[in-house]
């Protein structure tokens, strides 16, 4: 049973037993009638398989069941044994008479119980700490002792017992608010107030330590003329698609941005201009690990470059492979209109290029899928014998998959890491995470190929061996890459531990104050940024992070400015190294992955569902001794999601 299909069970079972509590706590049928011990009967049932269900929740991982475990589970036991010992007195006594007031009390702890379980699931969430516990726990009791004063006492008692009650319910919320309350996160701004004179700034988060540098300061140093350089101008604009639909974008200039390549060891620099985007432009480079002064992140490495301001990139070209570049500032908003781009930084080893490269964008306008800037078919004519490499970059939202047809291929690199030794792949579809890369390589048979977008039917990339020549039919994939069964990379030789830094994140989504005001929100260890606490590193340290989703929704998660090394996912470790920046954590799945912190900065790591991002999903990996100026909100209106 996976983790989503026993939540789902759990959480059944628990409105069920609540449901069947209810009944058998008002009704007023005697004990020994079979419309009593009917639901009766039920309730226990669902308490034994919602224990079931707990139980394989904690196999899966902790964090699944704390909540069960510490209060519903043995709120739900207790009240159940309770219920067995006073209802078989009840029917010693006498079994005509109704239910007496402890059993009744017993079964109104079944509901209780279960609706502890529901706040557990979809209010409280994980991790379930022991400040958390008690609050819980007072809430529970307190509740029982409300109906114990006012549902169950006798009548002739109610007017005291409804004041009793009244007075114990303030009490119970009091304290269960203060215990709470104690349970939220030191953030990222606390611990960087009052050094100043060290940075010469006004630093307002990080973790300053003994010598604290600023993000600031943490750029390229050479000053010599860039080998590559490139001037990109942010503007809105219409742009008509191949289609003749027209869709209204914001761009780096053109529609689906400017490629910008580079050879490994190339100095790079990139210019930003603002023409007209009032909210504000960055440049993020997305699995690219730049210094972190450049990471182009609104709020935490610079402010958000305004109309009419420009902004400069500066970094060395030495990490070959595909990447893309996009606005971090307001992204759900920007990246969505357009704000994005590819960068590819070819490597230096004397290797043959392949005879046809290609860097394509897979974004979605107004519910039509363009790839590259084209909505329909983008023909290529190839030489039969060729060898093409197509790198896909998935910019959307969401997991888009691609499906080869007409030949077998190659999936030669994944967020710009190259598989060693990757296999021949037929009718295999081939995911790729919101954020993700994928480089797909083939020979060039002499009928054509394609590739298409699963879940498109007019954008797709066409070769073909001469104009006008037939592409050949699409064809249905049978089966799913799987990356976790695909080359055979050595791992490093600290894979196996033990890590310097090792932290468990929980994904969910739960009532929470975010900064525009109360949202169902997306939330990291119950908390909603900028409260989510940091994971705190020193230069050097092995980090080993447990990503688990408690929620119904899949989050691409990326680290910025390191690449992960996938230890395991729901257990299973790759058969080869497996290196990422962008990952999609399924409903139920449990990711671990390890980096090694080499980059010193305060990097963001946030779901790349940017939508999840701005209500909330959104940490930090922060190195102690640095620290940043720059905030979100205010007078330059910074949104770092």
């Amino acid at each position: 049973m996976t983790a989503s299909v026993a939540q789902i069970v759990a959480l059944t079972l628990g409105v069920a037993s609540a449901a069947l509590w209810a009944t058998v706590a008002t009704s007023s049928r005697p004990v020994r009638s079979p419309a009593w011990w009917a639901p009766a009967l039920g309730a226990m049932v669902a308490v034994a398989g919602g224990i079931a269900a707990t139980a394989a929740l904690w196999t899966h991982h902790w964090s699944f069941a704390a909540d069960r475990v510490v209060l519903a589970a043995p709120l739900a036991l207790g009240g159940a044994v309770w219920f067995a010992i006073s209802g078989i007195a009840d029917l010693r006594v006498d079994a005509r008479r109704r239910a007496s007031a402890s059993t009744r009390l017993s079964a109104w702890t079944g509901v209780v119980a279960a609706a502890m379980g529901l706040l557990g699931a979809f209010v409280i969430g994980a991790p379930f700490s022991g400040w958390t516990a008690a609050a819980a726990w007072a809430l529970s009791l307190g509740a029982i002792a409300i109906i114990a004063l006012v549902v169950v006492r006798p009548a002739s008692r109610r007017p005291f017992a409804v004041v009793s009650a009244g007075v114990a319910g303030v009490l119970v919320v009091s304290v269960a608010f203060t215990a709470l309350g104690a349970a939220g996160p030191d953030p990222i701004h606390t611990a960087a107030h009052g050094h100043e004179a060290v940075t010469g700034e006004d630093p307002v988060q990080g973790f300053p330590g003994t010598d604290p540098v600023s993000v600031t300061q943490l750029r390229e140093e050479r000053t010599e003329a860039a080998d590559v350089r490139v001037e990109l101008d942010a503007r809105a604009g219409t742009y008509e698609l191949p289609s003749g639909d027209s869709v209204t974008a914001w761009t780096f200039g053109e529609l689906g941005g400017r490629l910008i390549e580079a050879t490994q060891g190339d100095l790079v620099e990139v210019v930003l201009n603002n023409r007209d985007i009032a909210e504000g432009v960055t440049l993020h480079w997305h699995g690219y690990a730049v210094p972190n002064g450049d990471d182009g992140v609104a709020g935490v490495t610079q402010d958000a470059v305004a109309p009419g301001d420009s902004f400069t990139s500066r970094f060395v070209a030495d990490q070959p492979g595909t990447y893309w570049y996009h606005t971090h500032q307001a992204a759900s908003t920007g990246v969505v209109k357009g704000l994005y781009g590819m960068f590819v930084v070819h490597p230096d080893d004397g290797a043959a290029p392949p005879d046809l490269d290609l860097a394509v964008p897979l974004h979605t306008f107004a519910g039509r899928l363009v790839m590259g800037a084209t909505d329909e078919v983008a023909t290529h004519v190839v030489a039969p014998g060729a060898e093409v490499r197509v790198r896909l970059a998935n910019t959307d939202q969401v997991t888009r998959a691609v499906a080869v047809s007409g030949t077998a291929f190659r999936v030669l690199a994944i967020d710009g890491s190259e598989i060693a030794d990757p296999g021949d792949l037929d009718a295999e579809s081939v995911s790729i995470p919101a954020g993700g890369r994928v480089d797909i390589g083939f020979r060039m048979p002499s009928t054509g190929a394609r590739i298409d977008d699963t879940g498109s039917r007019s954008a797709r990339l066409s070769f073909v061996t001469a104009d006008g020549a037939a592409e050949p039919a699409r064809v249905a994939p049978t089966a799913s890459f799987d990356p976790l069964r695909y080359g055979s990379a050595p791992l490093p030789d600290w894979a196996d531990g033990p890590f310097d830094v090792d932290r468990t994140i929980v994904l969910d989504r739960l009532p929470r104050f975010t900064a525009n005001g109360p949202a169902y929100a997306y939330t990291i260890d119950g908390a909603v940024f900028p409260q989510i606490e940091p994971t705190v590193v020193r230069e050097g340290d092995i980090v080993a992070l447990t990503i688990v989703n408690r929620g119904y929704e899949t989050h691409p998660m990326h680290p910025h400015g390191h690449r992960a090394l996938v230890l395991e996912v729901d257990g299973k470790a790759p058969e080869g190294a497996l290196w990422v920046d962008s990952f999609a954590v399924g409903p139920g799945q449990v990711w671990r992955i390890a980096l090694v912190a080499d980059n010193p900065g305060i990097w963001m790591d946030h779901c790349h569902n940017l939508e999840h991002a701005a209500l909330g999903m959104v940490s930090h990996l922060a190195y102690e001794g640095v620290v940043s100026p720059f905030d979100h909100g205010g007078d330059t209106g910074n949104s770092p999601e």
